[in-house]
């Protein structure tokens, strides 16, 4: 379905559709090659977000509430019946998506996750050797859907035949990444880099 008829009613109707879903969802494996997931976001990130979305498809100006719901999505990584597997590339931690100060307060929130050790976070560095493309993001709700996020729309795949590649390419990016203390070396080392760079407000 394309943005603009998702958008259509605002992002906060399209936040709250996200999740109905996550709520009927068990496992999640979730990769992400050109920003952070959704569900890791802060306040101040999402804002950024949201509102690019907002000015692509030409959607309703309803950011607040959008940022809102997104944020009220980020609870169910607290409950206990949940399991999350979320694989960050590299680039998009350093992907410059919102000012500096923003993207280091976007930094602590990953590290503060990753230490609390309540949800599985892995981090594809860019020197890994991989035999597969990490050409876009996608999300794997239990093993019967994958969303795929493009410019223009989301594809909602279904089939057995069109899931099982996504399976498939998520196990291979995972054991290609770093988890733990390692992939909190890589995100020290993305958050002093935009420490050390122009400061900026945070919106």
């Amino acid at each position: 379905m394309s943005w603009w008829r998702q958008l259509a009613g605002g992002t906060r109707a399209r936040q709250t559709a996200a999740r109905d879903l996550e709520g009927r969802t068990h496992r999640f494996r979730i990769f992400e090659s050109a920003c952070v997931p959704g569900l890791l976001q802060t306040p101040d990130y999402a804002w950024y977000m949201i509102r690019r979305g907002i000015h692509l498809h030409s959607a309703p100006n309803d950011l607040e509430a959008g940022v809102r719901v997104r944020m009220e999505r980020r609870r169910i990584l607290d409950e206990p019946d949940r399991v999350f597997d979320m694989l960050i590339w590299e680039p998009a931690l350093r992907m410059s998506l919102s000012p500096p100060g923003v993207m280091v307060g976007q930094m602590d929130h990953i590290a503060d996750v990753i230490r609390r050790g309540t949800v599985g976070i892995a981090i594809l560095p860019t020197e890994a050797r991989v035999s597969v493309v990490p050409s876009h993001g996608f999300w794997i709700f239990d093993d019967d859907r994958v969303l795929v996020e493009t410019i223009g729309a989301e594809l909602c795949l279904t089939d057995d035949d069109a899931i099982t590649p996504y399976r498939k390419v998520f196990a291979e990016l995972s054991g290609a990444a770093v988890r733990g203390s390692e992939a909190l070396r890589i995100v020290a080392r993305v958050r002093h880099e935009f420490a050390a760079g122009p400061t900026g407000a945070s919106r």
